[in-house]
């Protein structure tokens, strides 16, 4: 039997490398009849840089073993490597194991080797990759979740490979993968926007990470310096940009309301006084008014203006700018850089003072 592996695994969204000459690739002796996949371990250390070192050894064999020695290399990316489409020497002699009868290895199963030392667990990227390949095998073979097995659970001879790997649990995904259940595990990894594999657990942590952050700078008390001149006193964000509105809003030239003068009580008047007479008062002499040269007639089709009550341009465009500045310095800080509270505070000031001093107010712009 000869299947189209790379046909069979691109179809599934896998990310496939086909070695030339796959297809007609194998070793001598009964063409496999497969019921069930055997997962290996290459015994190679694989890195970021060299993911998958062992896959030209796979093909052409070792000096006591012929190869191809799998038909399929799962690289630490998780990139499958197909190696070859004919019988492959990797299991030998097998005994029974779950739903699969003993007997030759190399016919009852297609072997999936990962490339990875076993010496520790195998990485998110491998495993998950190794799940969905054996899914999609089963499943186009026709066979349940648990004819996926590791040499360890089939050998004879105390093979212990793949090393750190759960098998129970293995084929537990592997049959969620069957299902299509594909819920994303805490350590699947991915590509964020700039380029920086994470896992999802990462993911969930920097998340935690900024909304602490957030919560610490606009909610927290005592998070940020108060930006009340001469207020000693410590604020958080939200606070810190009302604060500096309502300075640059002093600042911006409306006029503050002024205080009423007290009104003088009248004296009171002792009981039993009599009331003196008010001072006969003479009129003024009144002088003549003289006439007006009479003025130009206004139009009367031209409605007077209307005052605004919008708010001037100084003030708006000063608050703005206080509460863009304490922003910054808050965003600043959340990549890393620390400012010094004087010099954060300077920051938002300059901004809130030059936007006083260079945008025109309202009245200005009307003269």
């Amino acid at each position: 039997m000869s299947l189209d592996l790379v046909g069979v695994l691109r179809s599934a969204g896998l990310v496939v490398t086909a070695t030339p000459g796959w297809a007609q690739r194998g070793v001598r002796g009964t063409p496999p009849a497969p019921v069930g996949v055997l997962n290996h371990h290459t015994a190679s250390s694989s890195s970021e840089r060299n993911p998958a070192p062992s896959v030209q050894l796979t093909i052409k064999g070792r000096s006591d073993l012929d190869g191809p020695l799998c038909h399929i290399v799962i690289g630490a990316d998780g990139t499958s490597h197909i190696i070859a489409a004919g019988r492959a020497n990797h299991a030998g002699r097998a005994k029974a194991s779950g739903p699969n009868p003993a007997g030759d290895g190399n016919t009852l199963y297609l072997g999936v080797e990962w490339d990875y030392d076993g010496t520790h667990p195998p990485n998110s990227a491998q495993y998950n990759a190794a799940v969905r390949v054996n899914a999609v095998l089963l499943r186009h073979l026709g066979r349940p979740a648990e004819a996926a097995r590791g040499h360890k659970e089939t050998s004879t001879t105390g093979k212990w490979d793949p090393g750190y790997v759960d098998m129970d649990r293995f084929r537990a995904d592997v049959a969620r993968a069957m299902s299509g259940d594909t819920d994303m595990n805490l350590n699947d990894e991915f590509t964020d926007w700039a380029g920086t594999t994470k896992t999802v657990q990462g993911l969930f942590n920097d998340l935690d990470q900024r909304i602490a952050a957030l919560h610490h700078v606009f909610l927290k008390p005592g998070a940020e310096p108060s930006r009340i001149p001469g207020d000693k006193n410590r604020t958080n964000l939200r606070d810190a940009i009302m604060d500096t509105t309502a300075k640059v809003v002093g600042a911006g030239g409306e006029t503050p309301p002024q205080p009423v003068p007290p009104v003088p009580l009248p004296t009171p008047v002792p009981e039993n006084q009599p009331t003196p007479e008010p001072a006969p008062v003479e009129p003024a002499p009144v002088e003549p008014v003289p006439e007006a040269p009479p003025a130009a007639q206004a139009p009367t089709d031209t409605p007077a203006p209307k005052p605004s009550r919008k708010p001037g341009r100084t003030v708006a465009a000063g608050g703005a700018a206080g509460a863009v500045g304490t922003v910054a310095v808050w965003i600043a800080s959340l990549y890393g850089v620390q400012m010094p509270e004087p010099v954060a505070a300077s920051i938002v000031l300059v901004l809130s003072a030059g936007m006083s001093y260079f945008v025109p107010d309202r009245q200005e712009a009307q003269q």
